[in-house]
């Protein structure tokens, strides 16, 4: 929760920022490889439901973990939201992803390269702390080379700000249109 929620902080913080896409892409990616520095003992740096998902698909995250995962991390991204939302400028609902085939696409490879990371961490090529710096240089390069897409990658994350539109606005579902 904690870990996903920082992500939208630092999300929200670039854009209020009006950092070009470029500065944004190497913070998100600065903020993803301190996070998962930060949390990879305590949770598995597991801050994006999209990369769960699919490690519970293959396996390699028991099933019984995948709904509270999944639900810390948008409760994280969505107390950020809410927390943040009234210290930033109005700017109305961030539009949804306007290549949702093109995210998904690149979310698999964000997954796919996640795990041969894991994979040179276990066969002792890459160190643990190293590996969250790859994570971060990775995201980096996935916002830098896909930044059409506003790279967000994370569900938690491009769902967040909605449910603080929506809870803010008093439960209306005007918040969305």
């Amino acid at each position: 929760a904690v870990g996903s929620g920082i992500l939208v902080l630092a999300a929200s913080a670039a854009s209020a920022a009006a950092l070009s896409p470029t500065s944004t892409s190497l913070l998100m990616g600065g903020v993803v490889g301190s996070a998962v520095l930060s949390f990879a003992t305590i949770s598995g740096a597991h801050f994006n439901p999209a990369i769960t998902c699919a490690q519970t698909v293959g396996g390699t995250l028991p099933r019984s973990d995948w709904l509270p995962y999944i639900a810390s991390q948008i409760a994280g991204a969505s107390a950020a939201a809410l927390t943040i939302a009234p210290l930033l400028p109005p700017a109305g609902l961030p539009p949804p992803p306007a290549h949702f085939f093109a995210e998904v696409a690149v979310t698999a490879l964000l997954f796919s390269a996640c795990l041969a990371i894991g994979d040179g961490v276990e066969a002792g090529a890459v160190s643990r702390r190293g590996s969250a710096g790859l994570v971060g240089v990775l995201i980096s390069a996935l916002g830098l080379a896909f930044g059409s897409t506003n790279a967000a990658l994370n569900p938690a994350m491009s769902a967040a700000p909605r449910i603080a539109a929506i809870v803010l606005s008093g439960g209306g579902t005007a918040a969305l249109s």
